[in-house]
């Protein structure tokens, strides 16, 4: 990888890194931060492990922010830093380092961070917008595998696609399904009402086809919608 891009990925991660921890309300112990989830955290010095409090023990924690540090910069990958983050920062760590990430892992790190965050679509620190952008960047023929290349291959022209939300104002989103019973699981999978979107898409605005998860999910254009229908869902016990 070029050194200075590499240099430029270290420096991020590094200004990540100095974010001040901020601690949960109502779970004093769940840290928000982009490299640290818990507190106490774990250390190890000199083969011994112990436990130390990032806001009572200063000392130990600048270390540990210095160790981190040498630990980012012996890191010879984009992929190697980014997996050093904590999950729901991985986005923003990727947004942020778009410029400089090399083609051969743009393109697999998207489709990962993608299909193993939660609730990206309603990331905090990147954008709608932003996302889209990153898409629009990607590369359609490498950001899939090729079982879903192939599935993406066969779609019609215009497809009909679904989304399953507890919002009925939910169209302005990325992720979508080609699956009415995905759509509809997802609407009532939290125990309540909910709503299935129904439209149609040119192919040609669809970034990526991902079945990972077997939610056989379109990423698409939400600006290039066409007849929208929203219908509500009751979640019925049986």
């Amino acid at each position: 990888m070029d050194e200075n891009k590499l240099s430029c990925i270290k420096e991020i991660a590094h200004s990540l890194l100095d974010i001040e921890p901020v601690a949960n309300e109502e779970f004093p112990f769940i840290i928000n931060h982009p490299f640290i989830a818990n507190n106490p955290i774990v250390v190890k010095n000199d083969g011994q492990y112990k436990m130390i409090d990032i806001f009572n023990d200063k000392k130990e924690y600048q270390k540990y922010i210095s160790d981190m540090k040498k630990n980012i910069n012996k890191k010879k990958s984009f992929s190697e830093i980014l997996f050093l983050l904590n999950k729901p920062y991985h986005l923003v760590f990727f947004y942020l380092c778009k410029d400089v990430i090399p083609p051969t892992e743009y393109n697999d790190c998207l489709s990962h961070i993608w299909v193993c965050t939660e609730f990206p679509n309603n990331d905090k620190n990147v954008s709608k917008e932003q996302i889209l952008k990153l898409f629009k960047k990607s590369d359609p023929t490498n950001i899939m595998s090729k079982e879903e290349k192939k599935i993406y291959d066969n779609l019609p022209d215009v497809v009909e696609i679904y989304r399953g939300t507890h919002y009925e104002d939910d169209s302005k989103a990325i992720s979508w399904t080609i699956d009415f019973e995905t759509a509809k699981w997802f609407a009532t999978r939290f125990d309540n009402d909910g709503y299935v979107l129904k439209a149609k898409v040119n192919k040609k605005d669809i970034f990526a086809f991902f079945d990972g998860r077997n939610e056989k999910e379109v990423v698409i254009n939400y600006k290039k919608l066409k007849e929208l229908t929203i219908e509500k869902v009751m979640k019925i016990d049986i």
